[in-house]
């Protein structure tokens, strides 16, 4: 009875297989539940992440974390708005148009400030949407906009002057804009 069973449940697999690689369709067997069959263009995976989407710019971070097993999409298609997986050239839908320096993500995290350069952000996904990316070197300025943090104004925080000076922060020629002032020791007596 055992070897009968055996026999009928790999005739299904090899059907399977057969049909898989005719229709494009994925089926994959799933130890608890049977056959699981997926949507065209995804494959089963035991251990679920991070899948690319119509409104990714550019592939994203994916967090070393196992979620539930799902269909997902398969390698080199994307999720679109309407939740099926097609090639990147298929995705009908253009992304929002974003400010300067800034990239539109599907799973955004978290934004720096010239006050906070370096923030720690989770893996979290907030709402798509544009956003200053910290990972490539950008920050918000103190009106938002998103800025190289090379570009953030000096401070005189941290900087130590000789006895009888004082930091103030001074006004320089430069060939390319911004110009932003620098923390500079000038004597007490000297005006800002």
């Amino acid at each position: 009875m055992m070897w009968i069973f055996v026999f009928v449940l790999t005739t299904v697999v090899t059907s399977i297989d057969a049909q898989k690689s005719q229709t494009g369709v994925d089926a994959t067997e799933h130890p608890s539940k049977g056959v699981v069959f997926c949507a065209q263009n995804t494959t089963f995976v035991k251990c679920s992440g991070c899948e690319q989407r119509c409104e990714d710019v550019e592939p994203m971070a994916c967090a070393a974390v196992c979620g539930p097993p799902a269909c997902q999409c398969s390698p080199r298609y994307r999720r679109n708005t309407d939740g099926r997986c097609v090639r990147p050239e298929d995705c009908s839908n253009p992304n929002p148009k974003c400010r300067e320096n800034e990239i539109y993500r599907s799973c955004r995290t978290c934004e720096g400030t010239c006050k906070n350069t370096s923030p720690i952000c989770t893996r979290v996904c907030r709402s798509a949407g544009c956003e200053c990316p910290v990972d490539r070197g950008f920050v918000r300025d103190d009106v938002g906009s998103c800025i190289h943090k090379s570009y953030c104004q000096g401070t005189c925080i941290g900087i130590q002057c000789p006895r009888g000076q004082h930091c103030i922060l001074k006004q320089v020629m430069c060939l390319r804009a911004p110009c932003l002032p620098i923390p500079t020791c000038v004597d007490y007596r000297q005006k800002e």
